[in-house]
């Protein structure tokens, strides 16, 4: 990713100044990445495990419910119970 953020500096700027700006970036981030992977070196793992996990968890009485049967199982007892009450006031 900061190879890219370089290039596009250097390649917009078109001069040595943004060629130098580019290049100290760059490996002023290099040093910086090998520090922080050599004091965590688990961080990677756990970065990689973070991107597995979904943006949104709905929120659900049980884990593993099944919410389209659920649904359907609530609507239709309202439902009949609808029904009985429009017979019992007819």
């Amino acid at each position: 990713m900061m190879a890219i953020v370089a290039a596009g500096l250097a390649v917009s700027g078109q001069n040595l100044v943004t060629l130098a700006v580019a290049a100290l970036l760059w490996f002023g981030c290099i040093g910086l990445f090998r520090q922080v992977a050599k004091a965590d070196p688990q961080m990677s793992r756990v970065y990689m495990r973070q991107l597995k996990y979904r943006g949104y968890y709905p929120a659900r009485s049980r884990p593993y419910r099944d919410a389209e049967t659920s649904s359907r199982g609530f609507y239709l007892g309202l439902a009949g119970a609808a029904v009985l009450l429009l017979v019992w006031v007819l």
